[in-house]
């Protein structure tokens, strides 16, 4: 794969599972397959009223908010987690939490693996010069612009602009490069028979 440079306008529009709202799939692995098949799935979910989120067992899911209000997640009905700005957070999918809308909308970067298949980690990264990324053996990361232009490296260089995002698949290194005022959020994703 090397490196793969996804435009935003390119995304594939869908509705939720549970048909509560529209999802903008960024990417599926294996590619071409459906949002039931895929090991590794990667979205921009637009949450416009409240109701509860859609089940996919056996998946692991990481969602962020990168645009639009701060909301509130519903767990079994009782627990609450605040989503803000740029805040990952982590949770079996197998839940169905709800999203309670107390300011207006928003939309979330969904990073979803199987949990037989892949592993993931989430971070937030932000500009100010250039920033090298390792990238283990096997593994794959992905940038996803939420502010500003960022230059992207790994023997070869793009650019992503706002809501874009690259995929990178090479042994060894990732480079990042922006100004001061951007943010992205960065997911690196690992087969399970390479954990320790």
């Amino acid at each position: 794969m090397g490196v793969k440079l996804l435009r935003h306008n390119f995304y594939d529009h869908k509705p939720w599972n549970n048909g509560g709202g529209m999802t903008r799939d960024v990417w599926l692995w294996p590619e071409a397959t459906s949002q039931d098949g895929f090991d590794i799935r990667l979205s921009l979910a637009s949450i416009d009223a409240d109701g509860p989120f859609s089940a996919f067992p056996e998946i692991d899911r990481t969602i962020t908010l990168v645009e639009g209000n701060p909301f509130v997640l519903v767990f079994d009905g009782t627990r609450q987690h605040k989503m803000e700005f740029l805040q990952p957070i982590s949770f079996d999918s197998a839940q169905t939490p709800s999203s309670r809308l107390d300011r207006g909308s928003a939309s979330a970067f969904n990073v979803m693996t199987r949990r037989a298949c892949w592993s993931h980690e989430v971070s937030i990264v932000r500009g100010g010069g250039r920033l090298d990324v390792p990238l283990p053996k096997d593994a794959i990361a992905v940038c996803h612009a939420v502010q500003g232009n960022w230059q992207v490296g790994a023997g070869e260089a793009v650019t992503a602009d706002i809501s874009d995002s690259v995929i990178v698949q090479r042994e060894g290194s990732m480079q990042l490069e922006t100004d001061r005022t951007a943010s992205a959020v960065m997911a690196v994703f690992q087969p399970v028979r390479d954990r320790p």
